[in-house]
């Protein structure tokens, strides 16, 4: 971890110093960790920190370093095995129609394309925030991430 996280962290918890207590999770692909941080001389005895390790341009793991033409997996040429386990329901019978609809929108947007709760990071007063998680950005209806979201 770099000066300026360390600096960040000390800084938030009052902490003088800190330390790697244990790893908790490793992020997909090798992206980062989440990590729990002792710290020193802090009224907190540790945090828990999501830390991204954002590789080097053309260093993906599965080679997904350019933007996907559809962005999100949440489009029926992704999931057709779960549209087929779905019970009949007007849902299910409009579910190709709403999705030409969503591929025909006149404005898009690059989307994030998981835009899940889990994937944003936010400050305690909410006024900073930060995305992380970026392996289906592309072209596409901004509407997909506001709803998943």
């Amino acid at each position: 971890m770099n000066g300026h996280f360390i600096n960040a962290i000390c800084k938030a918890t009052g902490a003088s110093s800190l330390y790697e207590v244990a790893e908790i999770q490793s992020l997909w692909s090798g992206y980062g960790k989440i990590l729990r941080i002792g710290l020193v001389d802090s009224k907190y005895k540790s945090v828990v920190v999501k830390h991204i390790q954002f590789g080097k341009t053309g260093s993906h793991p599965r080679g997904w370093d350019t933007l996907w033409k559809q962005g999100t997996y949440w489009h029926l040429s992704k999931r057709p095995e779960e549209l087929a386990k779905m019970l009949d329901s007007p849902l299910k019978q409009h579910a190709s129609h709403i999705d030409e609809k969503l591929d025909e929108c006149s404005f898009k947007t690059i989307v994030h394309g998981d835009a899940k709760l889990a994937n944003f990071c936010f400050t305690k007063s909410g006024t900073k925030s930060a995305a992380v998680d970026f392996q289906y950005v592309g072209g596409g209806c901004g509407m997909k991430d506001v709803a998943y979201f």
